[in-house]
């Protein structure tokens, strides 16, 4: 019978160091993410781009990465971190977004914070579905998003912090406030157009 190789003992080639003045981008978040997780870490991952970033998280031995399939359910993963709260309490929950699918179900974050639920939420905003435009080159306008100032949405449900970050050295900033915080930390990742 073939041997089934032992994944636990392979190792990822190291992660690409990043500059604190760097512009933020989803392969430095993904490496501030994977500086931090531990056994008490719940990534909730939504599909597209978060999805095919999360591919790069390093999960501890008893965390857990809850995800639907690849074009499922676009916007789950707010209100999906909101139930899994209820089952898995004493995990950090960790939310990874694009801005697509944040603006679906956004509103769950007031649920979250009316029952105060301590979300870590960060929303990858390039401005549009970016794995669409890759599939469909050219300039197709469905693949574009409205532009909104999400930092702005804790003061509208009235709680939570968050923080819109531009720079390597402002997501760490804004990961360190967030990470033990007991409430909803809400990060908007502004990041360069087609990352």
């Amino acid at each position: 019978r073939p041997q089934l190789e032992d994944l636990s003992r392979r190792t990822s080639p190291a992660p690409a160091a990043h500059a604190p003045d760097e512009p933020i981008s989803v392969d430095s978040i993904i490496g501030e993410l994977n500086k931090r997780l531990d056994e008490r870490s719940l990534v909730i991952c939504d599909i597209g781009d978060a999805l095919f970033a999360a591919l790069e998280l390093r999960m501890p031995r008893r965390s857990s990465f809850f995800a639907n399939a690849y074009y499922a359910s676009m916007g789950h993963a707010v209100p999906a971190a909101v139930g899994v709260h209820f089952a898995l309490p004493d995990t950090r929950k960790i939310v990874l977004c694009g801005d697509g699918g944040f603006q679906m179900t956004f509103q769950e974050l007031s649920t979250a914070i009316a029952r105060e639920i301590p979300l870590i939420v960060i929303v990858l905003d390039n401005n549009g579905f970016e794995t669409e435009r890759r599939l469909f080159p050219g300039a197709w306008h469905f693949n574009d998003i409205p532009s909104w100032d999400y930092k702005h949405l804790t003061a509208v449900f009235k709680g939570g912090r968050s923080w819109a970050v531009k720079s390597v050295a402002e997501c760490r900033a804004a990961l360190d406030a967030a990470w033990d915080y007991q409430g909803v930390s809400l990060i908007h990742a502004q990041l360069p157009p087609g990352d």
